[in-house]
């Protein structure tokens, strides 16, 4: 007697459909891979950033703090804007007062620095050195806000145009994020700088 032969097995249209199952369900899993290596490279960009950032404001704030006179007898202060600072120091102690100046541009914090000429002293904008020392700067309000003698932690800011001769403190905020479309959220970063050479120009 024959014993009839039941074969077990996936149809064509079984594997046809786990296939795709397991199509989606990999899709899926690479979505969240993605997703999560991006978020942690953005996350760990955000940190390296906030890690310049603090470096750059500590130099500008030392350089800042020391600001003299330039060498041509020109008040220590040249130009305050919200975006934008002027001013004259000795950043490389060679006794002589470079013209710094640092900038918003499109999203790039930049600093022009000028040495200055002798016999006669001057300043050539020709010979400004402008490297990028910050990228991903998204400020659309005031950088830098400007306070008098009289600020005492409460007062607003000089209204603009800013007098330079009232100026004896800059208060300088960064917002920086490296994709504002993504987590996490943008980082700001703010200090304020008592110029100590005023005193001496009054």
């Amino acid at each position: 007697m024959n014993t009839p032969n039941h074969k077990s097995g996936f149809t064509l249209i079984e594997m046809i459909i786990v296939m795709g199952i397991l199509g989606i369900i990999g899709g899926i899993v690479y979505q969240f891979v993605v997703q999560g290596n991006r978020m942690f490279m953005q996350s760990r960009d955000q940190a390296l950033a906030q890690d310049t950032l603090r470096k750059v404001m500590d130099s500008l704030a030392k350089e800042l703090r020391e600001a003299q006179n330039a060498d041509n007898g020109s008040y220590l202060i040249e130009a305050a804007q919200a975006q934008s600072i002027v001013f004259y120091a000795d950043i490389d102690n060679d006794d002589h007062r470079e013209r710094i100046r640092y900038f918003l541009e499109s999203t790039s914090l930049k600093k022009g620095v000028i040495e200055p000429t002798v016999n006669p002293v001057t300043y050539p904008t020709g010979s400004e050195a402008i490297s990028v020392i910050v990228t991903n700067v998204r400020n659309q309000d005031a950088i830098f806000s400007y306070f008098d003698e009289n600020y005492t932690g409460t007062e607003e800011p000089l209204d603009y145009p800013i007098n330079l001769n009232e100026v004896t403190l800059v208060h300088m905020n960064f917002i920086v994020d490296i994709d504002p479309n993504l987590p996490p959220s943008p980082l700001s970063i703010e200090t304020s700088v008592m110029i100590r050479n005023l005193k001496t120009n009054l």
